[in-house]
């Protein structure tokens, strides 16, 4: 016998609209990683593009090594 453990929750439009707008501003927010060429700080969809190239470079043995840059993101930090 099973037991539901939990129920889709349906959000209103409006609860919908913020919870897009809070996440778009959490994607342009900016984090003090450098980037790859130009040097400067970076949103996280850059960050994730430079990661996959780097891990690419990595399998392809073009690098020796490849360490993830992890930022720690907080709410304070956008």
């Amino acid at each position: 016998m099973k037991t539901r453990t939990g129920q889709r929750v349906f959000l209103r439009s409006i609860e919908a609209n913020e919870l897009m707008t809070a996440l778009n501003q959490f994607f342009e927010c900016m984090i003090n990683i450098l980037r790859v060429k130009v040097g400067n700080k970076q949103t996280p969809n850059s960050l994730i593009c430079e990661e996959a190239l780097l891990f690419a470079r990595y399998l392809r043995n073009e690098r020796e090594s490849w360490l993830p840059r992890m930022p720690t993101l907080s709410k304070s930090a956008c």
